[in-house]
């Protein structure tokens, strides 16, 4: 037999329940004063043990008993209920010791009825503390081995006879813990129970004995009550949404799974102070250290808190800072159309007029719709004449069983010929080369048949999936003909601003992976549903979506784990092209049309990269080119039709806003360009009020105190009177100390600063970026003066002043007169991979051509990277 001794606390709460106060705020100013002193006493008076042992069991179910060893037995319907799914059975005796019956005794015989009950509901409520507390020690052990376990079962109670309090103590040596039993079978202390518990693999979890609102169990399955709840109003952009969370939930997550965005650069990892909203309602609660050093004095004054930092406890209203600055996403390219060498897509639809079944002709449907593709006698179809015959020569040279039809298209097939008297229009498609990753190799297949008046409306959509934003086409693919842009900005940006920190959420959360990719299927369904709504289409006459993006989006776009790409030696699960049916990733086009990923060359120079080096055509020009795409990660090529050389610099998001004290994404107000010899020294996206830093305005502001001789080479802001004299009053009083950190002014009426540590995460990134440019050109054994055209792609290279990159030295100054910013490149890329199948293949030569360098690996990128730290 077991015995332990336990501490427990009576709760005042329920011992004022007990009492009759059904309102706890009404209970009269004495009482309570009373409860406290009473609580004081009984410290000494309790002292909580527990006697238990295991027993194993038999049932004898037609004499209604549990029997166990000794010739000792359990009685009657209930029990038997109760415990014959069980393996064994606990047990036990729980008491509080005499102590505290004879001073509630000693009050009720002096004629004291009100202490006499208060020390008599303190028993009680300890009483049910200590069963509480014996009872969480039980759920673990049992969860731990993989059992469950009944509610509370003890005799007197419900329909079980009290007279087996006998059985308990015959079964346990209750005297150790100065328990007796009369005979009438009470039990000696009052304040004493006797409880079994039934425990096996059969049996479930029970959470009846304890209370499910104040338990400790937070990720108990088997929870049959919730939490205390308290009621949030979210006002988002001028709605008001009521959300429902229980006690003690953390605000930032409790708002994500509802859906609510918050922004934020760590994903609720307490690191990046973005996360602030303005709470209503909140009583006065100490900031602790940690939020007061990420939060300004401003934003404390006017009632910002950070999400991540605030646990609820109380019903609120929290405001969501208007996040309504429409972001300002590149979509533009070169004009994809121009540089496309041959339209040759993989999808031609061909309108046919097959001839009408009868008793002469009685050949399957399949076999009459396959062998119509080879003559078509259709008027409507002249128009497709050449296209035709292109296919049907193709198609008459290769063998019968190469054409397939899926299963889910097949058994539609005679109803839509019916329907359409045999006069439709089929969608094939010639299925990629061998080295793609899809699993069937047929040469062709017929992934829709329709009614003959839909030949004109052919569709297809190529996507880039950035880490912050996206950006999305529609093209008719028989006229090769834009139809259509959208863009947004990444919904994974709630867990986190980079890849590294959603990886983690993937690996932290067993649905992390799962929620990610649901975001992402969720807002491209969003833009595809836009797309057919302004343009009047039909989803299912969108054939196929092409999308490119870094290797981590690809693997969190097809649902993918890609966590061993955050650790060395950064191994990604693919790196070729894939393609999905639409139908197996919940895309909204047509069902069986197909999803087609670029290929990729590393865990960090993704299927963006590759497509940005298609749209450049550097692949195949005799000139060195340098390719800059400065995101997130920096993902920078060189080279030329000879060799092709790629690295990944571990620039972090600072080029993004993410990182910088009150940077922000490229939204309406975001600070974009400073020049501190112009009045206004800044101006901003949309000309709207500023609202923060973006990453354009960081190297714009930074590159200007390198220019006016405020920062020195190492990167330090210099103190006022080292300069005093050698710039204009009015720029010199800008430079002052934020949370006693040397900054930079930008606006006053905002309290906008550029800070000592913002220019040090620039340093960081632009140092790993010229630094990865210098291990290329030495691994090339070329010098800045051999290459003869860079190309910045993307967002922030579109953006960028390419002065401003020279002289913060994020590129070689000989480079300076030969940038060429080349838009969304990546999203060129991947239109041209939609539009024609030989640009795909040149994407696939491409990735195979491109040598990777790990910059990690590099002995001399320690060195380089320090040298490239100095302005």
């Amino acid at each position: 037999m077991h015995v332990v001794e336990m501490t427990v606390k009576p709760n005042k709460a329920e011992i004022l329940r007990n009492l009759g106060y059904k309102d706890i705020k009404k209970v009269p100013g004495d009482v309570h004063a009373e409860v406290e002193k009473a609580l004081e006493e009984s410290s000494s008076l309790i002292s909580p043990k527990v006697c238990y042992e295991n027993f194993n069991f038999t049932v004898d179910k037609s004499a209604k008993k549990i029997l166990l060893s000794g010739g000792n037995y359990f009685s009657g319907d209930y029990i038997v209920k109760n415990l014959s799914s069980a393996d064994y059975i606990t047990v036990a005796i729980t008491t509080l010791g005499p102590g505290i019956d004879e001073k509630s005794a000693s009050y009720f015989q002096a004629g004291d009825y009100m202490r006499g009950m208060i020390f008599d509901c303190i028993g009680s409520s300890a009483l049910n503390a200590l069963n509480r507390l014996f009872w969480l020690e039980l759920v673990k052990k049992v969860k731990e081995s993989g059992n469950g376990i009944t509610h509370r079962l003890s005799p007197g109670h419900n329909d079980w006879d009290i007279k087996d309090q006998a059985t308990v103590f015959k079964l346990l040596d209750a005297g150790s813990i100065g328990v007796t039993l009369n005979d009438s079978f009470m039990m000696n202390p009052v304040k004493s129970l006797s409880v079994v518990y039934g425990i096996g693999k059969g049996l479930e979890i029970s959470t009846v004995d304890h209370d499910c609102i104040d338990c400790e169990l937070e990720d108990c399955t088997y929870r049959l009550m919730p939490r205390k709840q308290h009621h949030i109003q979210v006002v988002i952009n001028g709605q008001i949404r009521e959300i429902t969370v229980s006690h003690g939930a953390n605000l930032f997550f409790a708002l994500l799974e509802n859906g609510i965005h918050v922004p934020n650069a760590c994903g609720g990892k307490r690191t990046c102070g973005k996360c602030k909203v303005r709470i209503e309602g909140l009583k006065d609660i100490d900031l602790s250290p940690e939020e007061q050093k990420l939060l300004s004095s401003d934003a404390k004054g006017q009632g910002f808190r950070l999400a991540c930092f605030t646990a609820v406890d109380q019903n609120i209203k929290v405001y969501i800072p208007e996040d309504s600055n429409k972001a300002v996403i590149l979509t533009e390219g070169e004009k994809e159309q121009n540089i496309i060498k041959s339209l040759n897509p993989r999808i031609k639809k061909v309108a046919m007029d097959l001839p009408l079944p009868s008793l002469e002709d009685q050949r399957d449907d399949v076999t009459r719709l396959i062998r119509g593709l080879t003559v078509t006698t259709s008027d409507s179809a002249a128009s497709l004449e050449h296209e035709v015959s292109n296919i049907e020569n193709t198609i008459v040279s290769a063998s019968y069983d190469k054409i397939k039809i899926p299963l889910q298209l097949l058994s539609k097939i005679p109803e839509i010929l019916k329907e359409n008297k045999y006069n439709v229009s089929c969608v094939i498609r010639q299925n990629l080369d061998n080295s793609s990753l899809i699993e069937d190799k047929s040469s062709y297949e017929i992934i829709s048949v329709e009614e003959s008046k839909s030949a004109d409306k052919f569709f297809g959509i190529a996507v880039d999936i950035g880490t912050t934003t996206i950006a999305a086409y529609l093209y008719d693919i028989k006229s090769n003909r834009k139809i259509d842009i959208a863009s947004s900005l990444n919904p994974q940006r709630i867990y986190g601003a980079d890849v590294i920190t959603r990886i983690n959420h993937t690996m932290e959360d067993d649905k992390g992976l799962k929620q990610l990719q649901k975001l992402i299927i969720a807002e491209l369904n969003d833009i595809i549903t836009k797309f057919c709504k302004r343009n009047g289409l039909s989803p299912r006459h969108i054939y196929e979506l092409t999308a490119v993006g870094n290797t981590t989006m690809m693997h969190l776009f097809l649902g993918i784990p890609c966590k061993n790409i955050a650790n060395a030696p950064y191994i990604p699960a693919f790196t070729d092209k894939t393609e999905t049916k639409a139908r197996e990733l919940g895309i909204n086009i047509n069902p069986e049309g197909y999803i087609i990923t670029l290929p990729m060359v590393s865990g960090y120079v993704g299927a963006d990269t590759v497509a940005a080096v298609l749209a450049s055509r550097m692949y195949e020009k005799e000139e060195i080119g340098l390719l800059l795409d400065i995101g997130t990660n920096g993902e920078i090529v060189l080279g030329n039709r000879e060799k092709l050389l790629a690295c990944s610099a571990a620039a972090g998001p600072a080029f993004e806003g993410a990182g910088i004290t009150f940077g922000i994404g490229g939204v309406v107000g975001a600070i974009d360009h400073v020049d501190f010899g112009k009045n206004p020294i800044y101006t901003t996206i949309g000309g709207a009020p500023p609202v923060g830093l973006c990453g354009s305005g960081v190297v714009d502001a930074i590159a200007q105190l390198v220019k006016w001789g405020i920062l020195e080479e190492t990167g330090k802001v210099k103190q006022e009177d080292e300069i005093e004299g050698q710039i204009p009053p009015e720029i010199l009083a800008r430079i002052t100390d934020y949370k006693d950190k040397r900054a930079f002014l930008l606006d006053e009426r905002t309290g906008i600063y550029l800070t000592q540590q913002d220019v040090r995460q620039i340093q960081l990134a632009k140092g790993a970026i010229y630094a990865g440019i210098k291990i290329l050109m030495n691994h090339m054994g070329i010098t800045p003066d051999q290459i003869n055209r860079v190309y910045f792609a993307g967002g922030f290279g579109n953006y960028i002043s390419v002065e401003s990159a020279v002289t913060i030295g994020l590129i070689p100054k000989e480079l300076k007169h030969k940038v060429s910013q080349i838009g969304n490149a990546a999203g060129t890329g991947a239109i041209m991979a939609l539009l024609s199948d030989d640009e795909l293949k040149i994407a696939n030569d491409i990735k195979n051509r491109i040598k990777y360098i790990e910059l990690s690996a590099e002995s001399s990128f320690q060195e380089e990277f320090m040298g490239a730290m100095y302005f």
